[in-house]
C-alpha cells in the first residue's frame, strides 16, 4: 500500500477517524465549510479519484452512505453537497484523492458554485491554466471552443443539446 509521510491525509491519526473500512477512511475537515464537514479518502495514497481502483471507489462510496447515517443522527441536516476536487487546476488543495460531505441546514442560502462576474472568471482561468500546473494544454476558451465545435456536430445530426458555456460566456 503506498503512504505517503508528508501528507496529511496519510497520518491522520486513529483517533481522529469516524469511520473505516478495509480500503479507505472518514474523518473532519480541519477547515469545515460548515458544522459536520467530513473528507472520505482512499487508505492509499492515491493523487485523485481518477487513479482509485474500482475496489477503493466502492469503499469510499460506502462509506459516503456511512458518514450521510453518521451526520443525520448527530447533526440533522436538511441537505448535503457532496464533491471531489482534482488536480490543482480543479482546486484540489491536498494530492490525495479525497470526496468532501458537506451538511447543509435549513436556512442556508445555496453556496455560489461560479462567480456572477465572468470578467473575473475568465481572468482567473486564464491565470490558472499554467502549463506547469495543468499539462492538458489547452485554455478554458479552447475547451469551451471544443465544446462549440461538438455541440454543432451533435446538433447538424439532429440532436437537441444545449451549451453549457452560454451559462458563462460567449466565444463566438
Amino acid at each position: 500500500m503506498k503512504y505517503n509521510s508528508k501528507c496529511p491525509f496519510c497520518t491522520k491519526p486513529n483517533d481522529e477517524i469516524i469511520v473505516q473500512n478495509h480500503y479507505a477512511k472518514a474523518f473532519f475537515d480541519t477547515k469545515p465549510a460548515n458544522p459536520g464537514h467530513v473528507l472520505v479518502v482512499p487508505k492509499e495514497h492515491v493523487r485523485t479519484i481518477f487513479n482509485c481502483s474500482a475496489i477503493q471507489i466502492l469503499a469510499i462510496r460506502k462509506l459516503v452512505l456511512k458518514v450521510k447515517h453518521f451526520l443525520d443522527k448527530n447533526f440533522h441536516p436538511g441537505g448535503y453537497q457532496i464533491g471531489m476536487n482534482c488536480y490543482p487546476v480543479g482546486g484540489q488543495s491536498v494530492l490525495h484523492a479525497h470526496v468532501h460531505i458537506i451538511p447543509r441546514y435549513r436556512g442556508q442560502k445555496r453556496r455560489q458554485i461560479f462567480p456572477t462576474d465572468k470578467s473575473k472568471l475568465w481572468k482567473n482561468a486564464d491565470e490558472y491554466n499554467n502549463p506547469d500546473v495543468w499539462k492538458n494544454g489547452n485554455t478554458v476558451k479552447e475547451a469551451w471552443q471544443k465544446e462549440f465545435k461538438v455541440m454543432d456536430k451533435l446538433r447538424a445530426k439532429g440532436e437537441k443539446v444545449t451549451y453549457m458555456s452560454h451559462y458563462f460566456h460567449t466565444f463566438r
